[in-house]
């Protein structure tokens, strides 16, 4: 937009890696939710080999990036960063459902799960 028409102050963005620099815990568990922003955002970090943090789980919006190539143009190399990070994708996490990589446009939400998570345990039951 035309500076005219933006109203209130500036907002300063951040990456990922820069909130990561001041997390003082070595494992980080990310809900990821940047209106189709994913891809941007976690590209960085799936393509350094040299990762700062351990990352278990990455729960994020998936249906807006499936089979959107304005937004992710490379999809595919998206998953390929996750795959290439140890991640696979699950979608119903209490039973460790592993969702194919063939239908990754039909996803809606996903859970990227590492290979070295520990699973996750339903919670007890109430008493």
């Amino acid at each position: 937009k035309p500076a005219e028409q933006i109203v209130g102050g500036g907002v300063t963005s951040v990456t990922l890696e820069e909130i990561l620099n001041i997390v003082e815990t070595d494992t980080v568990i990310i809900k990821i939710d940047v209106e189709g922003s994913e891809c941007k955002a976690l590209r960085e970090y799936l393509v350094d080999n040299k990762k700062m943090k351990f990352i278990p789980y990455i729960y994020m919006e998936w249906f807006q990036i499936a089979d959107n190539s304005i937004i992710c143009p490379d999809i595919l190399g998206i998953i390929k960063g996750f795959q290439d990070s140890g991640y696979k994708p699950v979608g119903n996490y209490l039973a460790n459902e592993e969702l194919s990589l063939d239908t990754y446009k039909t996803w809606h939400d996903v859970l990227w799960v590492h290979k070295d998570a520990k699973p996750f345990q339903s919670p007890a039951p109430a008493q």
